[in-house]
């Protein structure tokens, strides 16, 4: 099942799925995750990551995961997004985070 929505600026149609399963959380969970520290022996660790990098990924993924097609069509989805206007993006990415905290998921009786 899936929603459409509509960008107030460039008026693109944006369709979304309605939830998404555990397998795509993880996926898009998964750049935070992997993380790695390094430890030495003696007892001086070292974590080099870079935050930027790992959030514009997770939100990559977000798109990828819950956008199914701009404008009707599902090529380059994620780029399509961000040429967006920057106010049509912003609407995006909080209808995407709000189907992928399950805020407008309608739970069985």
């Amino acid at each position: 099942m899936s929603r459409k929505i509509t960008t107030k600026i460039a008026k693109a149609e944006i369709e979304l799925k309605d939830w998404i399963t555990g397998r795509e959380q993880e996926y898009i969970d998964e750049p935070i995750k992997n993380l790695k520290a390094k430890m030495s022996m003696d007892g001086k660790g070292e974590i080099d990551f870079n935050i930027g990098e790992i959030t514009n990924e997770q939100t990559k993924r977000k798109v990828e995961v819950v956008v199914i097609k701009v404008n009707g069509s599902n090529e380059n989805v994620w780029q399509k997004i961000q040429d967006l206007p920057n106010v049509d993006y912003q609407f995006v990415l909080e209808e995407v985070n709000k189907i992928i905290k399950g805020e407008d998921f309608t739970q069985p009786a």
